[in-house]
């Protein structure tokens, strides 16, 4: 069984008009006067922060993930004589993934046989065959994991966007939420 490790905290409607409005703002004045026009922010614009704490969020991490089952099977034959030696192993694995359609199932066989053919020549044949099948692969980018990883640490990393006391823009930050009424 595997399940996800870490989960963040949704923010509410409000936190998540402060943290945007807070960000747009942060590129320049038009973008957070922008912002603020479009959801009726700060007193120019009809003040409705106190609208949004009725505002219902969704998780969208449980759309995402999972709990994961994983199998791993391996059977093993092995045998012959003193001249002849016989090892045959077959595998198979299947893991559900915890991102939904991320599957993985690899079926894979072995046959190893070593024939004494005189008493300094040995014939060693050995056949391999491998069959894998991936879904929902995701292409890497710079080696740190697919798309949908880095999307979905950079949100856990965002679990608490603005701390007034490791901004930058701490005081902007505060003006944002006293011209709220928060």
């Amino acid at each position: 069984m595997k399940s996800v490790a870490r989960t963040f905290d949704t923010m509410s409607a409000q936190d998540y008009l402060l943290f945007n409005w807070g960000y747009a703002s942060s590129r320049g004045a038009a973008n957070g006067d922008g912002f603020a026009r479009y959801f009726g922010l700060g007193s120019a614009y009809g003040n409705h922060y106190k609208d949004y704490a009725s505002v219902a969020t969704h998780d969208y991490t449980h759309d995402l993930l999972r709990t994961a089952v994983s199998h791993s099977h391996t059977v093993n034959v092995s045998g012959g004589s003193e001249d002849t030696k016989v090892n045959l192993t077959l595998g198979y694995v299947n893991d559900e993934g915890i991102k939904i359609n991320s599957d993985y199932n690899r079926f894979n066989a072995a046959l190893k046989v070593s024939q004494k053919l005189a008493k300094r020549l040995t014939l060693d044949l050995d056949a391999r065959y491998v069959e894998t099948n991936t879904n929902g692969r995701e292409s890497s980018v710079s080696g740190r994991g697919s798309t949908l990883s880095s999307a979905y640490f950079l949100t856990l990393s965002m679990r608490h966007p603005i701390s007034v006391s490791q901004s930058s823009d701490s005081m902007r930050y505060a003006m944002l939420r006293s011209s709220c009424d928060v």
